[in-house]
């Protein structure tokens, strides 16, 4: 069992992220009858926050994250930014883009993450809002 970096990607900014990101993370809740479920617990931002700012942002050295557990940090309000601010550089784990469905899970061979933009750039997808999520498998 392990933590992993998603993005959630929605046509319009949520007016509630954790609602609008429960919808979307709930056909792949791994339970009972449903194995190709991939998470059992997530949070927005949690251990990947503030990815949207830089790709080199360390949350540990943030003073308001000093001395509580990951699971109890707040998320950031960059944890929800509109996809054309995002830095280049941005990779994640997964990536889910509401609008059409469209699951990417893993890494490819080598890689340290998989890049957001060119995957969004496959898919069409120019404009809308990421939500950087943690999830525990």
């Amino acid at each position: 069992m392990a933590h992993y970096h998603a993005e959630i990607i929605l046509a319009a900014k949520p007016a509630d992220a954790l609602v609008e990101v429960t919808r979307v993370l709930a056909p792949h809740r791994r339970r009972r009858g449903h194995p190709n479920g991939f998470w059992d617990w997530f949070q927005i931002g949690g251990r990947y926050t503030g990815r949207h700012v830089s790709s080199d942002f360390d949350p540990y050295a943030d003073p308001r994250k000093v001395g509580v557990w990951p699971t109890q940090w707040e998320p950031l309000e960059a944890d929800v930014m509109r996809i054309t601010a995002l830095p280049a550089d941005l990779t994640c784990y997964t990536i889910i883009v509401e609008s059409t469905g469209i699951l990417h899970l893993g890494f490819e061979e080598g890689e340290r993450g998989r890049l957001l933009a060119p995957v969004l750039a496959a898919c069409g997808i120019r404009d809308g809002w990421a939500v950087t999520v943690d999830y525990h498998n």
